[in-house]
């Protein structure tokens, strides 16, 4: 690979201690359009002791008959750090083999879909980031309430704009296109609550409800302590220092809290 990009180095002083082996995924929808942009999910699957730092080379990303949809790379975020001393002890946080980069993949091939095999040759197509039929619906409403009878909703997730045929010229199409951009509706948002295991991170959107609840909460943690032991030979025999190590384990059990909420 780095003699594709023209430079010459010698495979025997070459160290690739920092080379990770990682499997990427991607969840696509058949919203998605060509030049769109999805989350990717790096995952370790050799011996890299962590991901923190890593930047993913591009990848192809394809199905399972090999047809390839999206190209992903860039810089891998992880929710952790992990941290190792001289003498072998470490320090970590979360996942650390696990991360991810943020609108990594583009789209270079669309999923098969009905508003994608439609063409509309003089037309605008409008696409949601974010699915959903409410939204789609005051779109709708907005623009046709706005510039007539003009908008014509496809699916979940695209919307059909009829340009008048006074807007032919390309500067008028921009123009309209941007005072489109302009117009503002409220987004329909569905009660969702995000969990990233990862980080230890909880969202919570607006329209959670939460009722009357009991919760109980205990905690144990486990330490394992490792301290160097020198091991002497008696004077005058034919042993060797060694240098060994001694393990200590201790249990720390908390006792479980009781914690109620009222409905919110």
């Amino acid at each position: 690979m780095i003699e594709r990009m023209g430079l010459t180095v010698d495979t025997r002083t070459l160290k690739v201690k920092n080379v990770a082996s990682v499997m990427v995924t991607a969840k696509l929808s058949s919203n998605d359009r060509v030049g769109s942009r999805r989350d990717v999910t790096v995952s370790s699957i050799g011996d890299a002791s962590s991901l923190q730092g890593g930047t993913l080379l591009m990848t192809p990303l394809a199905d399972i008959t090999g047809t390839v949809y999206a190209l992903a790379q860039g810089a891998v975020s992880i929710g952790g750090f992990n941290v190792s001393v001289a003498d072998g002890d470490r320090i970590f946080n979360n996942y650390t083999l696990v991360g991810r980069v943020p609108n990594g993949a583009r789209i270079s091939r669309a999923i098969a879909s009905n508003a994608n095999n439609v063409m509309y040759a003089d037309d605008i197509i409008l696409s949601l980031k974010s699915p959903d039929y409410t939204t789609v619906s005051r779109i709708v409403s907005k623009i046709n309430n706005v510039y007539g009878r003009t908008a014509y909703p496809l699916d979940d997730a695209n919307i059909r704009i009829a340009l008048p045929d006074s807007l032919s010229a390309a500067n008028e199409r921009v123009k309209f296109i941007s005072q489109i951009g302009q117009l503002t509706i409220n987004p329909d948002a569905t009660a969702r609550v995000i969990m990233n295991e990862k980080t230890g991170t909880i969202v919570a959107g607006e329209h959670v409800s939460i009722g009357p609840v009991a919760i109980a909460h205990g905690t144990i943690t486990v330490s394992i302590e490792s301290s160097p032991v020198i091991s002497q030979p008696e004077p005058f025999s034919l042993g060797e220092t060694v240098l060994t190590s001694e393990s200590r384990i201790s249990i720390d059990d908390d006792l479980a809290r009781v914690i109620h909420i009222e409905e919110t």
